[in-house]
């Protein structure tokens, strides 16, 4: 095996072959990493060729060539080639073209990602990824804000083309399995379609069957994402002396009692498996002070204070980094007149399950007004908005989370779930 020159060429479909520029050449490997890339005339404009250097077997180095241009269409885009080392005589001679249409080749094909709730709802960020018939990789794309994915597909008539979709969204199961078919019709004769749509159902935590308990699920891992077996996450008790004591002993933890039962020392949690799952199973509603082995530096211990879900169930993740999760307005909409003013309270609600009401919001939310010549806007302590009418007109008071007021995240943390208070100054 040695490394050679594959020459990539890439010619128009006209009657009269023309060199086309600007091509994006990528290659990988048969196992679909990534090897090496290049662009067309790059390097000699009008040519349409670029040279790669690829390793090559006397048999042939299999590998996978992608193509792509904005405006142009292969057909295929994926293309398997062997490299050989020497090279031999055509077609064993390490030039490689290929023919390119301007415009688009094949239909369009729309793909929709929704909820499976009664009314579903569209669902975006959906990573989707094409195969082929023959599971070869084609392309992958996320849905947008309108859980909606256009892709140009080649089609046949009636069955249609076959194509594989291999669905994934953090969090998220899709209700049909993860890998679908879909067939492409090319001509599109009603009533068949190109459209198709995915239904995605939120993944359910395992829940506590004591209704006095929330059982929370997580992960703890390294930074290459590999689970921590054995390590322990430790959640303290509080100890408080009563204001008023009639005998007894101190409160060791909030709660004290469920039920008959006493709770007088901590829990401790090692993780069960090489995932790093972890389930810890405790008092909804408790307040305990939780420490993982591994997060702590010399000489400083890491201790935290943490507020346990009133809930069967948790992500352990929004409890250890709890994050504003939405907000809302008391009343939703104000109607003033000019120089009049009025207050709105607002509440906010954490990924804890904790209620925020009354609190000061300056460390979690920024608030703004959309149009600050209808209205004057004053944020108040205690969580209320003081709003004064400036002219006649209209406008919406707008929120959003401060940076750097949450864990960073991969995928990031959803949108703030709030509806915009309206604000109407006659």
């Amino acid at each position: 095996m040695g490394a050679v020159t594959g020459t990539f060429r890439v010619v128009s479909d006209e009657a009269t072959p023309a060199p086309v520029d600007g091509v994006a050449v990528r290659v990988f490997t048969d196992a679909d990493v990534f090897v090496t890339e290049g662009v067309t005339g790059a390097v000699t404009p009008g040519s349409g060729e670029i040279d790669l250097t690829l390793n090559g077997e006397l048999a042939g180095e299999p590998y996978v060539v992608r193509l792509a241009k904005d405006g142009w269409s292969f057909d295929p885009p994926t293309v398997d080639i062997l490299v050989y080392d020497p090279p031999g005589a055509p077609p064993n001679n390490n030039i490689f073209e290929y023919t390119a249409h301007e415009g688009l080749v094949g239909r369009v094909v729309n793909i929709s990602t929704l909820d499976n709730g009664s009314v579903p709802s569209a669902l975006e960020d959906v990573r989707i990824r094409v195969y082929d018939s023959a599971d070869l990789f084609l392309t992958e794309a996320d849905t947008d804000g309108a859980g909606e994915l256009s892709l140009v597909l080649a089609g046949v008539p009636d069955p249609g083309e076959l194509y594989y979709l291999r669905i994934f969204k953090e969090g998220w199961t899709v209700v049909e399995g993860p890998t679908q078919t879909i067939t492409v019709h090319d001509p599109l004769v009603a009533p068949l379609t190109n459209n198709f749509e995915i239904h995605l159902s939120q993944a359910q935590l395992d829940e506590s069957v004591d209704p006095n308990m929330c059982l929370l699920t997580g992960y703890l891992v390294d930074a290459s994402g590999r689970g921590l077996k054995g390590v322990g996450i430790r959640f303290l008790p509080r100890l408080s002396e009563p204001e008023c004591k009639m005998g007894g002993l101190p409160f060791p933890s909030d709660p004290t009692l469920l039920g008959s039962k006493s709770i007088i020392s901590e829990a401790y949690y090692v993780t069960a498996d090489v995932s790093g799952k972890v389930q810890p199973l405790l008092p909804r509603g408790g307040v305990f002070d939780v420490l993982i082995n591994g997060l702590e530096t010399p000489g400083n211990q890491i201790l935290e204070t943490v507020l346990i879900p009133d809930a069967s169930s948790a992500k352990l993740e929004d409890v250890l980094w709890p994050y504003v999760t939405g907000v809302t307005y008391s009343p939703p909409s104000v109607a003033i007149s000019v120089d009049e003013e009025v207050d709105v309270e607002v509440a906010a609600q954490a990924s804890n399950g904790y209620p925020l009401e009354g609190a000061d919001y300056g460390a979690f939310l920024e608030f703004s007004i959309t149009d600050d010549t209808v209205a004057e806007l004053t944020v108040l302590e205690g969580g209320a908005l003081r709003l004064r009418g400036l002219q006649a007109g209209s406008t919406d008071i707008q929120v959003s989370r401060v940076a750097g007021s949450l864990a960073p995240r991969l995928p990031a943390a959803p949108s703030l779930i709030v509806t915009p208070l309206t604000v109407a100054v006659s």
